[in-house]
């Protein structure tokens, strides 16, 4: 299991990548598998292309600086986790509009305090398969923040 933090940002198959929080910035995609988590710190990453990892994050884990987001466009699918840790922005965003789509193959889980694990603010529809647990206070929007007027489709369990 390998961490990647992004170090620009940029696309996801771009040389925006490190093996540690601070490194050279490389292009490192065709180095990611279903084992590896890849940490946002601080930057926007576009998923550009379909994309397979264990779990993609914003939070402070793996001394990774909080804050920044993957942004998913139409028609790619990431299969991963979504953990969210970052109280500023949500960790996957999607503002694709109709009729545009994309999906989330993983489960969404936003931590305490995060702003949303995944934000849909679009007029296009989000596929998302996989479970959704919410934040502190009981709040699925912390999961799943729904901003635009699009479709989201989740199969799977949703936990507050």
């Amino acid at each position: 299991m390998a961490i990647f933090y992004a170090r620009a940002a940029g696309n996801v198959n771009g040389a925006i990548w490190a093996t540690t929080p601070t490194g050279t910035a490389s292009d490192l995609f065709s180095s990611f598998n279903s084992s590896d988590t890849l940490m946002s710190n601080n930057f926007t990453v576009t998923l550009n292309v379909n994309t397979t990892v264990l779990e993609v994050r914003n939070d402070t884990s793996n001394s990774a600086t909080a804050g920044g987001s993957f942004t998913l466009n139409n028609s790619v699918t990431l299969t991963a986790n979504v953990v969210a840790g970052s109280t500023a922005t949500a960790c996957v965003t999607y503002t694709g509009n109709s009729p545009n789509s994309a999906n989330i193959v993983g489960s969404i889980t936003a931590t305490s305090g995060a702003t949303g694990a995944v934000t849909h603010g679009g007029t296009g529809t989000l596929n998302i398969t996989g479970n959704v647990t919410g934040g502190s206070g009981g709040r699925v929007s912390q999961g799943v923040s729904l901003t635009g007027s699009g479709i989201t489709y989740i199969t799977g369990t949703v936990t507050e």
